[in-house]
C-alpha cells in the first residue's frame, strides 16, 4: 500500500508499506504536520515495497508514486459524494449532512439492486462508500466501473450533491481515515473536520460482477439528437410535458457539460412494472431533447414517444427533423457500432440490403442476363450463383430493351404470373423511381443501364457523378432497398482493376458498396469478380451459363487458367520427351509467370521430373516420369543384390512400352545383369539420366 501526503506548498512525500503499523505511525506525523494524507485503495505490486519500505521519503528526489499499471487487482470501488459548493473551501454543515443523506439514499438503491453492504466513510466534507470488488486490472475492467460511476451519477447527481465520475482509475487514492480534511481555512461556517470511519458490515462481502454489470447497465448512453423546441427554453418544456403527464420526478440537476436531467420514479410506459427510477429524460447541451428507460422492453422509446403520450391538442411543436439528417455519435456510440449485427443481404455476401451494387462489364458481355436471373431468383426465393437470397419483392427497370425483348429472357427463366416483379422499359426520372420504392417496397431494385436514369453531361467529372448518385445512395439508405446499377465499361477494361472498370469518373466505384466486374473473353468465356466494402471480395471465377439461362459460378479463374496450362505443359513434354524451362514455356501459349508457376506446381506433385541447377550451364531439364519402368529398375537392383538371378521378361515388357527402348530387351529368357555399377546406379537414382542414356546403359547379359 502507497501512503501519499500533500504538504504545505504542494511538497508530495511518499512510501510503500506491508507494516501497517508502521504507516499508522507515519501517517500520524504527516497530519500533525497539516499535511493531507492519503493511501491507494487497490493492491499494488509487492515489488513497489522496494521503492521506498515501510517510511516516506519526498517524491521530488526521483520517488515514483503508484500508477494505474502498478495495480494488481482491483479490491474497492470507491463512490465518493462531494456537496456541491464553491472550490477550495469546506462543507457547511448544512452541505456535509446533504452528502451523508445521498450516500445513504444510494447506498439504499444499490442494496435493492442485491449489492452487499459496504464500508461508510465521513471524509469530513462529503462521503465515500466503498465497495467490496474483485476484479482483474483490465481495460474492461475499468470500462465497467467508468459505468458503474456513470449509473450513479444519472441516478443521484443534482445541485445539491454531485457523483466523482473521476475515480474509476485502479492507482485511485482516498483520504486516510483520522486525518484532518484541511480544505481551505477552517472558519465557523466552515470548519475542518476528520475523516472518519462510520460503519463496517459485519462480513464485508464482494460484488458480484453479474451485480456490478446490472447497475452499469442503468447508466447513460449519450442521446442522440431527438429533435429541440421551436421556440423557449427547453428546460420549461420539458417540465411542462411531465407536469402535463403526471409523472414524480425524484430528482433533477445538471447532467454532462452544460446539459440538465430528469430521473423519474415511474417509467411512463410501464409503470406497474419499471417503479425503479430507471426512466429519465435529458437536455443536452445543445438544446435538443431526449429521453428513454434502461429496461430492455422499453428499447427504443425515446422523447418522441413519450409526447406520443399527450392527448393530440397538447402535444408541443417541435421543429422538424429532416429525414436522413445527420447525427453526431460520441466516441462511446461510435465504438458501440463496431458491436452492431453485421448486414442483412438480398444475396449472401454479395448483395447487402440498403447498399449500393454496381455491375460493371462491356457491352453484350452479358449484364442485363445476369441481372434478370438475379431479379427472378429474389422474386422467387431461389439460389443466385450458388448462394441464398432473401425473397421479395423486385423492381426491374429495364431501360435499353423492348418489352417483347424482356419478356421472353424472363419467361425463360422461369417467371411466373404470381411473381412479385415489377417492370418498365422507361424512361424513368429518379423522382418517380423513388416514389415507386416508397409504395412498393421492394428489396431489390435493377437499374439497367444506370446512364439511362443519371443522365449526365460529363460522367467523368468527379463532383457531377456524386451529386447525382446522392439521390439514389439515400434512397438505398432510407428503404432499406438493395441497388443494382448496370453500367458500361469502356474498350479494354478487362485488363483493369475491378475499382477503375466502370466508365467514367472514379466516383462510380467509390459511391458503391460493391462493385462487380463481368468479363467476356475472346472464346466466349464470362468471369465474374467483386471488390466490397462489405463482405468478402469474390475471386474472379467463371459464370457459366446452364441449358435453362441459368448462371452458375465455376471455379476461380486462376484453377481454371492453371488446369488449362497443366493440361498443355504434359502434352509438350509428350511431344518433345525432354525440355529445358525455356524451351518448354515457348511451347506453349499463356503469360510467362503463370506458366512457370503451374511448371513448380508439377515438379512438386510429381507429375514432371527436373534435373539440373538451373544455373548458367546447367539449366533445368524437365521429361515426364515412367514409374513402371522405374519400379524395374528398381526391383533389378535388389535382386541383383541378393544374388537371384531371374528372368528379365517382365523388365522387358515394361521397357518396351517406352519410346527408343531398343528391342533386343525381348529376347527370350534373357536374364538381369548380376550387379550394376557407376551410370548404371545413377539410371536407377536419376530417372531422367536413364531415359536419356537407355541406350548406352541398359545391358541383358545371358547367365
Amino acid at each position: 500500500m502507497e501512503l501519499r501526503a500533500v504538504g504545505a506548498g504542494q511538497r508530495v512525500v511518499a512510501g510503500f508499506f506491508d507494516d501497517y503499523e508502521k504507516l499508522a505511525a507515519a501517517a500520524a506525523d504527516l497530519d500533525r504536520s497539516g499535511a493531507h494524507v492519503y493511501v491507494t485503495v487497490n493492491a499494488v505490486n509487492p515489488a513497489l515495497l522496494a521503492r521506498c519500505a515501510n517510511r516516506v521519503r519526498g517524491a521530488g528526489d526521483g520517488l515514483p508514486l503508484t500508477s494505474d499499471g502498478d495495480v494488481v487487482r482491483r479490491r474497492w470501488l470507491l463512490l465518493d459524494l462531494d456537496p456541491v459548493r464553491p472550490a477550495g473551501v469546506a462543507a457547511t454543515e448544512d452541505e456535509h449532512r446533504a452528502a451523508l443523506r445521498r450516500a445513504k439514499e444510494i447506498r439504499r438503491w444499490l442494496t435493492e439492486q442485491g449489492w452487499p453492504e459496504p464500508v461508510v466513510v465521513d471524509s469530513g466534507n462529503g462521503a465515500y462508500l466503498l465497495y467490496r470488488i474483485d476484479l482483474p486490472n483490465t481495460p474492461e475492467a475499468t470500462e465497467m466501473v467508468r459505468r458503474v460511476l456513470a449509473a450513479v451519477d444519472l441516478h443521484f447527481t443534482d445541485g445539491t450533491v454531485a457523483v466523482d465520475t473521476k475515480t474509476f482509475n485502479a492507482g485511485r487514492i482516498v483520504r486516510l481515515p483520522g486525518t484532518l480534511n484541511r480544505k481551505g481555512d477552517s472558519t465557523r461556517a466552515r470548519p475542518h473536520r476528520r475523516c472518519r470511519i462510520l460503519q463496517v458490515p459485519d462480513r464485508v462481502q464482494a460484488v458480484k460482477v453479474e451485480q456490478l454489470q446490472r447497475v452499469a447497465e442503468l447508466g447513460p448512453a449519450t442521446p442522440r439528437v431527438e429533435g429541440s423546441p421551436s421556440t423557449g427554453d427547453p428546460k420549461d418544456r420539458v417540465e411542462r410535458v411531465l407536469e402535463a403527464l403526471g409523472l414524480e420526478v425524484v430528482r433533477a440537476g445538471p447532467w454532462g457539460a452544460g446539459g440538465w436531467k430528469w430521473i423519474l420514479r415511474a417509467c411512463p410506459w410501464q409503470p406497474e412494472l419499471h417503479c425503479d427510477r430507471s426512466a429519465y429524460v435529458v437536455v443536452l447541451p445543445s438544446g435538443a431533447i431526449a429521453a428513454g428507460c434502461h429496461h430492455s422492453s422499453c428499447a427504443g422509446r425515446g422523447w418522441r414517444d413519450l409526447l406520443g403520450l399527450l392527448p393530440p391538442g397538447e402535444r408541443p411543436q417541435l421543429k422538424p427533423v429532416a429525414a436522413g439528417a445527420p447525427v453526431l455519435l460520441t466516441a462511446a456510440e461510435i465504438l458501440d457500432e463496431a458491436d452492431a449485427p453485421g448486414p442483412e443481404w438480398v444475396v449472401d455476401n454479395l448483395v447487402p440490403s440498403g447498399g449500393v451494387v454496381l455491375l460493371v462489364g462491356r457491352p453484350k458481355s452479358g449484364k442485363s442476363t445476369l441481372a434478370r436471373a438475379l431479379a427472378v431468383a429474389v422474386a422467387q426465393g431461389r439460389p443466385f450463383l450458388g448462394r441464398g437470397v432473401r425473397q421479395g419483392a423486385v423492381l426491374l427497370l429495364s431501360l435499353e430493351d423492348r418489352a417483347r425483348d424482356a419478356a421472353h429472357h424472363l419467361r425463360s427463366l422461369g417467371l411466373q404470373p404470381s411473381d412479385p416483379l415489377l417492370v418498365t422499359t422507361g424512361p424513368v426520372e429518379q423522382g418517380l423511381l423513388r416514389g415507386w420504392v416508397l409504395e412498393h417496397r421492394p428489396v431489390l431494385v435493377v437499374v439497367d443501364t444506370l446512364g439511362r436514369i443519371l443522365r449526365l453531361r460529363d460522367s467523368s467529372e468527379y463532383a457531377e457523378v456524386v451529386v447525382a448518385l446522392d439521390g439514389l445512395l439515400r434512397l438505398a439508405r432510407e428503404t432499406g432497398a438493395a441497388l443494382l446499377l448496370l453500367h458500361h465499361a469502356p474498350k479494354g477494361s478487362d485488363g483493369r482493376d475491378t475499382v477503375d472498370a466502370p466508365l467514367g469518373s472514379t466516383a462510380f466505384a467509390g459511391t458503391a458498396d460493391v462493385v462487380l466486374h463481368l468479363k467476356r473473353g475472346r472464346d466466349g468465356a464470362r468471369t465474374l469478380a467483386s471488390v466490397q466494402r462489405v463482405g468478402e471480395d469474390l475471386e474472379e471465377s467463371v459464370v457459366v451459363v446452364g441449358s435453362d439461362g441459368w448462371p452458375a459460378l465455376g471455379g476461380t479463374r486462376r484453377e481454371v487458367q492453371a488446369g488449362s496450362l497443366k493440361r498443355a505443359l504434359l502434352e509438350a513434354l509428350r511431344i518433345r520427351g525432354e525440355a529445358t524451362t525455356q524451351e518448354l514455356l515457348d511451347d506453349v501459349e499463356g503469360e510467362w509467370g503463370a506458366k512457370l508457376r503451374v511448371l513448380q506446381a508439377m515438379v512438386d506433385e510429381g507429375l514432371v521430373l527436373r534435373e539440373g541447377t538451373g544455373r548458367r550451364g546447367d539449366p533445368y531439364r524437365y521429361c515426364l516420369p515412367e514409374p513402371v519402368f522405374i519400379a524395374a529398375l528398381r526391383g533389378q537392383c535388389r535382386a541383383t543384390k541378393a544374388n537371384q538371378p531371374q528372368p528379365a521378361s517382365d523388365l522387358a515388357e515394361s521397357v518396351a512400352q517406352n519410346r527408343g527402348v531398343p528391342q533386343r530387351v525381348r529376347q527370350s529368357g534373357a536374364t538381369n545383369p548380376p550387379l550394376l555399377r557407376g551410370p548404371e546406379i545413377r539410371m536407377v537414382r536419376d530417372p531422367l539420366a536413364c531415359r536419356r542414356g537407355l541406350r548406352r546403359i541398359v545391358r541383358v547379359r545371358g547367365k
